[in-house]
């Protein structure tokens, strides 16, 4: 009989993220969405027509707790004396950014200032305990000035978690080891109690209109609440280290590092030590800054101390001109020429370079490692190779480097290769696509090249990139669940319960219902392919392996069968398909629905199987009809006729089961008629079961 069995993505209570076979499992990336079931949707943020319009540039994200990221944004409006950092928070289960504020950064210097690199660090300090009465706090077994935290942090009670704090205090003064002030009185005494300080500071690599006020620049004692929707004005440093304050890292009384490419951040060994390496130069002659932004400031004169400074390298020539636009990523691969070597990657216009970080020292000369040569995923001759990169990224997550472009180049998401070969995927296209806020509704919105430049940054799975400009038509940053491509990773998917089809006879199809076209008929694009996997053994433990399927079915045995799906992401438009459900049809072993058994007119003896018609069929007659009679111990199928060409017996048909008259399927076709198969002989001493089904 042909049956089917229908399962819709609308059942958010059958949802799990650890396999269960008789739920829908999901990865972590994917998420409901209007009954359907999609990696996470692409969110959209317009920084230029925010409550107060600054244009965005650099985006880092910072991974705050299971459901929110803190990404920031440094002003990329016309150079001038001040720069303005932006917040945004983001929600990553609705998919949705939510414009924070911003502090405006005043510097020690002169000039007007250009932000060439954004990176951020977030620290928290717990050991100790403390005890806080009114607006004075002590600590025990705390070292709170030697760990060089800032005025302008803030700390929070009864946790070491910052994500469980239920009141933040901002620190206003610290007196010493273990002793600080708060700027308000504790709501509760504490009394012995586990503690966090949260500070945040920014760190931005800038040019400046007076060559020699560029460098490094650090601003400490910054925390969440710093940003407001109203600003907050950060002062320049002064004499005094350790206060909410930008202070100038220089590398010398009259700075060298005038064009820095960026600030390329590694993770903190200790309190006293954290390193940011800038690249430097606009041309093809690199030369390398590594600075300890934790290292106590002793000898500040207006803001500017060289205390920072921990080397820079000679120059060496690059092929390609330099990107000054937030270039520069320490990352440790897993792959390729560097892996497990941690090393500063970098780009010029035409290829991704590569320095192991134990290279680069005092006035070497020689610490470049290798490079890659921008070669697109299909060939230069397949692909125009753009000559515009101008930052790279990476993920650990998929262990794979992001390369942005301007202009009309393409972006790349790729394994670090030095062998001349392609990169893995081009990403992107020119599609002319403009998201401002008075965009049709029925368009999409998605990224497009255009002639902007992009810069990313990739926390936990998740791509924030933005489209550089001023103007507020051009100007979006857009996340993105590059974790769920299934090109970059193997755990982000959908996978059905398990279809039990104890009687089945054979599958049939697989029908997929998915919204494959985002947005309207008339403004709508095609979303980007996924695929589709089915498997009918491993299901109970989820160690069985995945066969690709399509909608023909034929061929596939078995009792249960489960689907799984997976999709797309880093295409043309990053925008993925939605899947509502699916329908497998199958034919099993029990008679077809239409008809009943007649036991009254069946005779076994007389090798005669009748049945009765309940139920009539699409169309003016009775289809082809086949008869399976199966060996009900062993279930081997002892033989199989059908209507059409009858070669071991007969076929009849009758309105009352009295006159009987050979079969006519015009005829046969009504509710009350009964047709009967009359076999011309069956082995014998065996019990038989008839299927009647359509064939």
């Amino acid at each position: 009989m042909k049956s089917y069995k229908d399962l819709r993505f609308n059942r958010p209570d059958l949802l799990t993220q650890v396999y269960d076979k008789d739920k829908i499992t999901v990865g972590s990336l994917i998420r409901q969405v209007d009954n359907t079931l999609t990696p996470m949707p692409m969110a959209l943020a317009r920084p230029m027509e925010a409550s107060v319009a600054i244009a965005g540039l650099f985006p880092f994200a910072i991974e705050y707790d299971e459901d929110t990221q803190y990404v920031f944004l440094v002003d990329g409006a016309t150079a001038t004396t001040n720069r303005r950092v932006i917040m945004y928070e983001f929600n990553k289960h609705t998919s949705s950014y939510i414009w924070k504020g911003f502090i405006t950064v005043l510097f020690p210097v002169t000039g007007n200032v250009s932000a060439r690199g954004l990176r951020l660090a977030e620290y928290h300090y717990t050991t100790g305990q403390v005890t806080a009465s009114g607006t004075t706090v002590t600590g025990v077994g705390t070292n709170w000035k030697t760990a060089g935290f800032s005025v302008g942090s803030r700390i929070g009670f009864g946790t070491i978690d910052h994500r469980n704090v239920t009141a933040w205090y901002e620190i206003t003064s610290i007196e010493s080891d273990n002793q600080l002030t708060l700027n308000k009185p504790v709501v509760e005494e504490v009394a012995g109690q586990p503690f966090t300080i949260e500070e945040v500071r920014v760190i931005m690599a800038c040019s400046n209109s007076v060559t020699t006020n560029g460098g490094l620049f650090v601003i400490k004692g910054l925390n969440y609440d710093t940003f407001t929707q109203a600003g907050t004005t950060i002062p320049a440093a002064t004499t005094i280290d350790n206060i909410r304050a930008t202070y100038w890292l220089a590398d010398a009384p009259v700075v060298t590092n005038i064009l820095p490419g960026g600030s390329a951040i590694d993770e903190m060994v200790d309190w006293h030590n954290h390193e940011v390496y800038c690249t430097n130069g606009s041309s093809t002659t690199l030369r390398v800054f590594k600075y300890n932004i934790r290292q106590p400031l002793t000898t500040l004169t207006a803001g500017k101390s060289v205390e920072a400074l921990v080397l820079s390298t000679g120059n060496q020539l690059v092929t390609g001109t330099l990107s000054i636009n937030n270039n520069g990523r320490i990352a440790t691969a897993n792959h390729g020429a560097g892996a497990g070597e941690k090393s500063l990657y970098f780009v010029t216009n035409s290829r991704l370079y590569r320095i192991n970080l134990a290279n680069i020292t005092s006035g070497s000369t020689t610490y470049v490692s290798d490079s890659m040569t921008e070669i697109p995923a299909g060939g230069a001759m397949t692909v125009m190779a753009g000559a515009v990169l101008s930052s790279v990224e990476y993920s650990g997550v998929i262990d794979s480097f992001i390369v942005n472009s301007s202009g009309l180049g393409r972006s790349y998401v790729s394994k670090y290769k030095t062998d001349g070969s392609q990169f893995d995927l081009n990403f992107l296209s020119d599609a002319r696509q403009i998201d401002g806020s008075n965009a049709d509704s029925d368009a999409p919105f998605y990224p497009s090249l255009s002639t902007a430049t992009f810069s990313s940054w990739v926390e936990n799975g998740i791509m924030h990139t933005i489209r550089q400009s001023a103007v507020n038509t051009t100007n979006q940053m857009y996340a993105i669940p590059i974790a769920a491509d299934y090109l970059l990773s193997n755990d982000q998917y959908i996978i059905t319960p398990v279809f039990n089809i104890p009687n089945l006879r054979k599958l049939d199809k697989v029908y997929v219902d998915v919204i494959n076209r985002i947005g309207s008929e008339r403004l709508g694009v095609s979303a980007e392919p996924y695929n589709l996997y089915y498997r009918t053994s491993g299901i109970d433990d989820n160690t069985g392996l995945w066969i690709q399927a399509d909608s023909d079915m034929a061929g596939v045995t078995g009792t249960k069968i489960q689907f799984k799906f997976t999709f797309r992401v880093m295409g043309q438009t990053c925008l993925t398909a939605r899947i509502k459900g699916l329908t497998v049809t199958y034919e099993d072993n029990n008679t077809d629905s239409h008809f009943s058994p007649s036991n009254k007119h069946t005779s076994i003896q007389n090798n005669v199987m009748a049945y009765r018609q309940v139920d009539l069929f699409d169309g003016s007659r009775v289809p082809e009809m086949t008869i399976k009679l199966f060996n009900v111990e062993t279930n081997i199928l002892v033989l199989a006729d059908n209507t059409s060409i009858s070669e071991f017996g007969t076929w009849e048909y009758s309105t009352d089961a009295v006159n009987w008259l050979p079969f006519n399927g015009n005829a046969a076709n009504r509710v009350g008629n009964y047709i009967r198969y009359k076999a011309l002989g069956l082995p014998a001493g065996i019990k038989i079961k008839a299927v009647l089904s359509v064939s």
